[in-house]
């Protein structure tokens, strides 16, 4: 096991009790994705910043980053990113403002985002 320092973001869901987010990475135009995070209300989670360009990079399909709130009724509302959104910012805050998403983006300083991520094989 080994580790790396990375840029981090921190994602945060600010939403109302009973609002789940769920963050999923999709490739060129599908519908559907990989979920890579979903969050309970007043949950936060830090990721890799550069995790969704690295992947846009090496495949050459372009990716886009969407975030869906999940309501109470089972309604939903969405958001959708380029994939260079979480590398630019170091802390995202999601809200639902008149059950419509809303992001609210902190940027923070380069050296402030290093965090030490654990990785599972390699050299």
């Amino acid at each position: 096991m080994g580790g790396v320092l990375c840029q981090s973001v921190e994602l945060v869901n600010a939403t109302s009790p009973g609002v789940v987010l769920e963050i999923t990475e999709v490739e060129g135009d599908e519908r559907r994705g990989r979920l890579i995070v979903r969050l309970g209300p007043g949950e936060s989670r830090e990721i890799k910043g550069s995790k969704f360009i690295n992947r846009s990079l090496s495949s050459r399909i372009h990716r886009s980053i969407h975030v869906t709130a999940v309501l109470s009724g089972g309604e939903t509302a969405r958001m959708i990113f380029r994939a260079n959104y979480f590398a630019e910012n170091g802390k995202v805050i999601f809200r639902l403002v008149d059950e419509e998403l809303r992001d609210d983006p902190v940027v923070i300083p380069n050296l402030r985002r290093l965090r030490f991520f654990a990785c599972v094989g390699g050299n």
